[in-house]
């Protein structure tokens, strides 16, 4: 799911930290899931988080939560090298362990996940404080149930509490259907060089329309964004050294190495080359 990451998980996919280590700067564009992410701002962070149609500037000491199926995205940079961490937590877990917590239905508590704040101020020293404890938990050399159980019951508490804690008209953005089949059409084919005809080909509706939505909604145009998913993903492919510059342009739909190189830079702030040396 997610790119760029070095990542440990807990309890059988339950719940985890992703670490994304960057240098300079962060982009992840356009997207979307199926899990609750919640993204505490490292001090020293500037730039936006984007959620639905709204940019939300970040501010020191305070977190996002993601919800299930939200569109988000980010640009964020920074002096030197930065470690992003997201708890990462599955939407049927939480819901069923909030039940227990609440004491009500999981349906009502799916209900209440899309009425709770997106942005909260202040809390992120406290969610750096759990992701230390999630990793004394991955390591520990007990299996006792009973004790795993008892640091599922804390870390869950304390996640509900944190992120329950302000109040909010309900986040609703009536575009975000039409768009997350144009979400979905670029993550399927940025690999190839697909023309923006055959991507709304796959939307069902016309090119006109495809592009104009989409400008509506991200402010950026539609090739960009392909663009910004093609370099995303030979990122990873760079980080990774599973290719090399020329291949990965290849591998991310780009049928000329050059203007790969020239897009990247635009996009990543540095070379393709440079980037690779300040990321491995």
């Amino acid at each position: 799911m997610y790119a760029n990451e070095e990542h440990f998980t807990i309890r059988n996919h339950v719940y985890g930290v992703v670490r994304i280590n960057q240098y300079r700067k962060f982009i992840w564009p356009l997207h979307y899931h199926d899990n609750i992410e919640i993204v505490p701002i490292p001090a020293g962070v500037k730039g936006w988080v984007q959620v639905g149609s709204v940019q939300c500037p970040v501010e020191n000491g305070n977190f996002f939560t993601i919800w299930p199926g939200v569109i988000h995205a980010y640009d964020l940079h920074f002096e030197g090298r930065c470690t992003f961490p997201i708890i990462v937590v599955e939407q049927d877990y939480f819901a069923d362990a909030m039940q227990h917590f609440a004491g009500c239905s999981t349906g009502l508590i799916r209900k209440r996940i899309n009425e709770l704040p997106v942005e909260h101020a202040g809390e992120a020293e406290k969610l750096f404080e759990l992701m230390h404890r999630l990793s004394i938990v991955q390591n520990a050399d007990t299996q006792d149930p009973f004790a795993l159980a008892v640091e599922d019951m804390h870390i869950l508490y304390t996640l509900f509490s944190t992120i329950t804690r302000e109040k909010h008209e309900p986040f609703v953005d009536l575009h975000e259907t039409p768009l997350k089949s144009i979400i979905d059409a670029v993550q399927s084919r940025f690999s190839e060089p697909v023309s923006l005809g055959e991507l709304a080909g796959m939307c069902g509706i016309s090119k006109y329309r495809m592009c104009r939505q989409f400008k509506a909604y991200s402010g950026m145009t539609l090739w960009t964004y392909l663009n910004m998913v093609r370099i995303y993903h030979a990122q990873d492919l760079l980080r990774t050294k599973t290719r090399n510059v020329t291949e990965a342009a290849y591998a991310c739909g780009f049928t000329n190495p050059s203007y790969f190189s020239r897009v990247f830079k635009q996009i990543a702030g540095q070379s393709p080359k440079k980037w690779t040396a300040a990321h491995t």
